[in-house]
């Protein structure tokens, strides 16, 4: 289990409606935390479950229509598995 961090969120070539309206979403800072586990299945193979809550909040500013300006609000749940392999 590992403790809450702090990340750093960047966007680039939005597209689509974004675009055409000539939309920019500001990078910001968020918040993360993990927990998670791993299993050994034998000497060299392990197996790793996460679930992961990330969350962050940015400005969205619409150039073509100003009135139009809004935030985006991110609360993503993820849950991760994996296989790994040590030598």
């Amino acid at each position: 289990m590992s403790a809450p961090a702090f990340n750093y969120n960047v966007f680039y070539n939005e597209s689509g409606t974004l675009e055409a309206v000539g939309a920019h979403i500001d990078n910001t800072f968020g918040f993360v935390a993990q927990a998670g586990l791993d299993y050994m299945l034998s000497d060299h193979f392990s197996l790793n479950a996460d679930f992961k809550y990330l969350g962050f909040e940015a400005d969205v500013d619409v150039g073509a229509a100003p009135a139009l300006n809004d935030d985006l609000e991110v609360d993503a749940f993820i849950f991760g598995v994996g296989l790994g392999y040590r030598f």
